[in-house]
């Protein structure tokens, strides 16, 4: 159920959304100066709650996914930076961007990992999902590896000013987590006995989902209208933030005080 807070802020998103828009459709310039900070604040809050709640909860089991959340919340900031310096016409931060895009899938697969591991352990017959505490290890391995060379990759386009590829090798790259995530979350979910996990894993696949808009309408995959292009962009980035804090605040045990009879 939904808490005084959670309506807030999705009335705040939804109340400063078509100002944004408004402002980027008449004044592109100004309206993308003022809409970075807002989007910031809202990762930023998704943030501090991912940071609190791993403070907060009293037993291990999920300060792992709730520091994920945190991690993946402040990533997007230098993420959504780079992307507008490169709208701007910034090609030098191609670079940069790609970087910090693998950055951003690495801690996707983080949190992946971590569900899955802490899934495991609110799973009353302890079952281990397609033998994942084996089959990490070489996920690790790979993920690492490619992150190295692709970094290194990209500093040889850049010393002999070759084109820098955007957004493919970041897409191909995201496989390494997408599709353990798609995999073995639902079956995580489905063995675990945790209204909690179901909830914090139905938040984070809602983010997913959010989270390719930008790729789709942001770097022109999909092109609609420019304001409905800018609109979906936008709305994507903006409940982002809200989902990543939804996903946070899942992890925290709200039990209900049992009601007292009274006695005759």
């Amino acid at each position: 159920m939904a808490s005084r807070s959670d309506i807030l802020f999705l009335i705040l998103i939804i109340v400063v959304l078509p100002i944004e828009l408004s402002l980027e459709y008449y004044f592109p310039v100004i309206g993308t100066i003022i809409s970075i900070p807002i989007l910031l604040g809202y990762w930023l809050y998704a943030a501090y709650w991912g940071f609190n709640v791993r403070h907060a909860l009293a037993v291990k089991l999920y300060r792992n996914q709730a520091l994920a959340i945190a991690l993946i919340a402040i990533a997007l900031i230098p993420d959504a930076i780079a992307h507008a310096l490169i709208a701007f016409g910034g090609r030098h931060y191609l670079v940069a961007f790609s970087v910090i895009e693998t950055l951003v899938t690495l801690i996707n697969f983080y949190f992946v990992d971590a569900s899955v591991l802490a899934g495991r352990r609110s799973d009353p017959l302890l079952r281990d999902t397609l033998h994942w505490r084996t089959v990490r290890l070489f996920f690790w391995s790979a993920a690492v590896a490619v992150l190295i060379g692709l970094i290194s990759f990209l500093a040889y386009l850049q010393a002999t000013n070759a084109p820098v590829p955007s957004g493919t090798v970041g897409a191909l790259f995201g496989l390494v987590w997408l599709l353990p995530a798609v995999i073995l979350l639902p079956v995580t979910a489905f063995r675990s006995k945790d209204p909690r996990l179901h909830s914090h894993f139905a938040w984070f696949a809602v983010y997913v989902a959010l989270s390719y808009l930008p790729t789709l309408f942001g770097n022109g995959a999909v092109v609609v209208s420019t304001i409905v292009n800018s609109a979906l962009l936008d709305a994507g980035l903006s409940f982002e933030g809200y989902a990543l804090y939804r996903s946070a605040r899942a992890l925290v045990p709200l039990n209900k005080l049992p009601s007292q009879k009274k006695e005759k």
